[in-house]
């Protein structure tokens, strides 16, 4: 099963983790993220990014949200 994650820091980031702790493909939407902080299988954030999560692996990424936001 998949479990997506995101926690908002003091900063303007956010950190989301995601996760597939079954033993086939799982579905998962892309994250918004700038940055890949950790990937327990190579390839799994490639994958996320394409909208799959590999099984039994995880993705930690973080995401600027001050960057997103369109000047008025």
């Amino acid at each position: 099963g998949l479990v997506a994650i995101s926690w908002r820091l003091g900063d303007s980031t956010v950190l989301h983790l995601d996760a597939n702790l079954g033993e086939d493909t799982a579905i998962a939407p892309p994250p918004p993220c700038d940055r890949l902080l950790h990937e327990t299988v190579s390839g799994a954030f490639a994958a996320l990014a394409d909208g799959r999560l590999p099984p039994m692996s995880a993705v930690v990424t973080l995401t600027d949200i001050a960057s997103q936001v369109s000047p008025s």
